[in-house]
């Protein structure tokens, strides 16, 4: 991914990555509502997996473009939220994850301790994941990391995983699955502002600095 250097860069990255995305799904709502009988179906089925593919690919692009933002501000770990001293301290975590060894016990602590005064670095591609299936689980895991609050969108996670996710894993298997135009449209719209919302999510965490710990953090950034 491009390096991010600004909130008005990482605004523009979005922009343009949501614009296709809703361009996409308003015509497919457009063709739905001039079609009929089996062409109307057809387009049904096939527009399930589409909308899902737009969740996920929004959700991760939109998450991995934060964190490449964040990770190029050069910011010490004691100044920014704890999800980032999450993520550099998540390998020794999992290494102490299971065992009873005291060795692995203190190496975790250290490598959090270690962090406090070095700089935030990542790789967004290998933190950001959908896991195949970008259900509310994997959602919440991804706004957590990045810290999104996710209380806004829990109203939305039956939705997610049994109207959008469900319904794409059948139809991506092979089995039928009869969906009729109004529950379609109704799915269409909740996804496209499910998009929109984490989109101004993260812009708002971007412009308003929600990454830093108490407002005040340490940069080698103007």
């Amino acid at each position: 991914m491009k390096k991010i250097h600004t909130a008005y860069q990482l605004s523009d990255y979005l922009d343009q990555e949501v614009a296709w995305r809703l361009k996409e799904i308003q015509t497919l709502k457009v063709m739905i509502q001039g079609l009929s009988g089996l062409s109307r179906e057809t387009i049904i089925r096939a527009g399930i997996p589409l909308l899902y593919a737009h969740w996920e690919g929004f959700i991760i692009a939109s998450a991995r473009a934060y964190l490449c933002y964040v990770s190029t501000l050069a910011l010490i770990h004691e100044t920014i939220q704890p999800c980032f001293t999450a993520i550099t301290a998540r390998k020794a975590l999992r290494s102490a994850e299971g065992t009873i060894k005291i060795s692995h016990h203190l190496l975790a602590i250290k490598t959090i301790q270690d962090s406090k005064h070095k700089v935030f670095s990542t790789s967004p591609e290998d933190v950001i994941t959908s896991r195949s299936n970008l259900n509310s689980d994997v959602f919440e895991e991804i706004a957590i990391s990045i810290g999104i609050t996710t209380n806004a969108y829990k109203l939305k996670y039956n939705l997610i995983d049994e109207s959008l996710l469900a319904q794409r894993n059948k139809i991506a298997h092979g089995q039928f699955l009869s969906i009729d135009k109004a529950g379609f449209i109704s799915l269409l719209n909740e996804v496209d502002v499910l998009i929109r919302n984490f989109k101004t999510d993260v812009e708002n965490a971007a412009h308003c600095k929600l990454y830093k710990m108490n407002g005040n953090s340490t940069s080698s950034q103007p």
